[in-house]
């Protein structure tokens, strides 16, 4: 197990121990430790993020990069004491003590997380809302593999439509389960997700994100509301009578009436690249 040079080696083999038999995996590969940090290109104007720091090996890497500020939300008081005093030096560090999926974020640029293989679907969900200019991310390979996949592939899922609306999602490297104590059972990898700018972004991933952010309303009203908002932010007006003429030829009236987690990703995607292209056709790509 790899300690922190300086740390307190007793207090951290105590914590080790108590985990073993929790959904924590803590990465002991100091090269994918490095690389992790490298992908997100750290600068001094950067507020950067990281959920689960643990012993600290990456919140020390990019404290070393000098970044404005480093926020690190960390769900164990143990290691969150001990951090608290080891990287007390460091006056752009803050701590925050509690569940990643319930307090609040702070606002930051770039995020990092070797993230707890449980919570790696409503993490990336909460990222997305956070939107991040780029994240560098240890998660499941097989996972991984979902989120990569394409409208054309078996497992296409509805998070993989989410996330390559605003980002580019790529595997940097794969990692073997000795990178890791205790050792997973699966591979993991090493996730680059970089925010493509809003320039390259088409009618179909601007109505797409704004539909996930409004999971909690029925897929219809959704897509009303995210295409006068699209349409609004560029300087133009459309009227929610306008915007109900792109839904008038919509085939499926029931779907139009479930909520978005009810859909499945295929159909939710034919619905969404439907509506995309009738606009595109009526008043140009946004």
């Amino acid at each position: 197990m790899t300690i922190p040079d300086g740390s307190d080696k007793i207090a951290y083999n105590r914590i080790s121990q108590d985990t073993v038999n929790l959904d924590q995996h803590f990465l002991i590969d100091s090269a994918v430790s490095r690389e992790t940090v490298y992908l997100l290109g750290i600068t001094s104007y950067d507020n950067v993020l990281e959920v689960g720091p643990g012993y600290g090996n990456l919140a020390r890497l990019a404290l070393n990069d000098m970044p404005h500020s480093l926020y690190a939300i960390e769900k164990d008081p143990r290691f969150s004491e001990l951090l608290s005093k080891e990287l007390a030096s460091y006056h752009n560090f803050y701590l925050i003590t509690g569940d990643a999926l319930r307090v609040p974020w702070p606002a930051a640029h770039k995020f990092m997380s070797n993230v707890p293989y449980r919570i790696s679907e409503p993490l990336l969900q909460k990222l997305f809302v956070q939107e991040p200019a780029a994240s560098s991310l240890i998660l499941p390979l097989d996972f991984v593999t979902r989120i990569i996949s394409s409208s054309e592939d078996n497992d296409y899922t509805k998070l993989a439509m989410m996330l390559r609306s605003i980002y580019d999602v790529r595997i940097h490297e794969s990692i073997p389960p000795e990178s890791f104590y205790p050792k997973p059972r699966v591979r993991s990898a090493l996730v680059y997700m970089g925010k493509r700018d809003d320039s390259s972004s088409t009618t179909r991933d601007r109505l797409t994100r704004r539909v996930f952010l409004q999971r909690d309303k029925k897929l219809k009203n959704a897509i009303r509301e995210g295409i006068i908002q699209i349409v609004n932010e560029r300087g133009d007006m459309l009227t929610k009578r306008e915007s109900r003429r792109l839904l008038n030829h919509m085939p499926d009236d029931a779907v139009m009436e479930m909520y978005v987690p009810q859909i499945p990703a295929a159909k939710l995607g034919y619905i969404l690249d439907s509506i995309s292209k009738n606009f595109d056709a009526l008043y140009g790509n946004i």
